[in-house]
């Protein structure tokens, strides 16, 4: 749980407690084999998260009228920052070939 995603070219913009909620995610993801769709999803929706991020701010009085509003709340603020999907992506890649390398994820 303590491994952390390196961003060859600038330092990571995410907290070391954002990456784990992440790791948290990719793991669930991975665990259903649901890495490609996934990805592909991520993919697409990379150069509006900033946007999703602003009508998530918007909805969350509906949404918390019916869940619990924790996650919700933590995701918005990490997809703020433009990197957070790239992190994701690498965080789900990652896990999926250390789990092709017989690896614990």
């Amino acid at each position: 749980m303590g491994e952390t995603v390196l961003m060859s070219d600038k330092k990571c913009p995410l907290s070391q407690e954002d990456l784990e909620f992440l790791q948290k995610y990719a793991r669930k993801i991975i665990k259903r084999r649901m890495e490609a769709p996934a990805i592909v999803f991520l993919e697409s929706m990379k150069p509006l998260n900033f946007i999703g991020s602003q009508f998530m701010i918007g909805f969350q009085p509906i949404i918390g009228a019916f869940f619990d509003t924790a996650s919700y709340d933590r995701i918005q603020q990490i997809l703020e920052q433009r990197e957070s999907i790239e992190i994701f992506i690498r965080l789900i890649e990652d896990m999926v070939e250390k789990r092709d390398r017989g690896e614990e994820i």
